[in-house]
């Protein structure tokens, strides 16, 4: 879907956000304690909660890779991990829905043709259906967002399309908030 230039770019600016991101922790390690940050969403609760699914909702429509999203509810939450997990889910839920109905808004069959690679995942999730997109969200490196939109305009339907996502990112964002809540808490 991104032409080569583009992808290079977005992948630079990650880079970037990454290593400022490192250059802050260690100028200032206080901002590694994950205490006061838990205090802090904690205190917060409810509008945390829709800070977080506003947040994954977009990130998920843009594109952005949340799964590091996920990993960090479960470092802020690690005595609550089904608390960090429902946060993901609804997440998950919401970015799903709204990329389903607004697949075909943004005329997305066009531009997916005109990749090889996104048009031979479309037709491999035309032809497998849901088991095919529920694969594609388990694998942590395939971008699930990316999945929902091929799915999208392959004209899946809402309810098997919204199964699939949930089988999918259940076991993925389950198996990261319980392993980074065991290893913070």
């Amino acid at each position: 879907m991104l032409d080569p230039r583009t992808a290079r770019r977005r992948a630079t600016v990650w880079s970037l956000l990454v290593a400022l991101g490192v250059v802050v922790l260690l100028w200032n390690p206080v901002l590694a304690d994950p205490a006061p940050w838990r205090a802090l969403f904690t205190q917060a609760g409810p509008a945390f909660v829709l800070l977080a699914l506003v947040l994954q909702w977009t990130m998920a429509l843009l594109m952005i890779p949340t799964l590091p999203l996920v990993a960090a509810l479960a470092w802020l939450l690690p005595e609550q991990p089904l608390l960090a997990l429902a946060i993901a889910m609804g997440g998950v839920l919401g970015s799903a829905l709204a990329i389903h109905l607004g697949a075909e808004r943004l005329g997305l069959a066009p531009l997916l043709a005109a990749s090889t690679r996104l048009a031979a995942a479309r037709e491999w999730i035309a032809r497998h259906g849901s088991p095919a997109l529920a694969l594609w969200c388990l694998a942590p490196f395939l971008p699930s967002d990316v999945g929902c939109y091929v799915a999208a305009s392959a004209r899946m339907p809402l309810p098997r399309f919204l199964a699939a996502v949930l089988a999918g990112e259940l076991v993925l964002c389950a198996s990261v908030v319980f392993g980074v809540a065991a290893l913070a808490g």
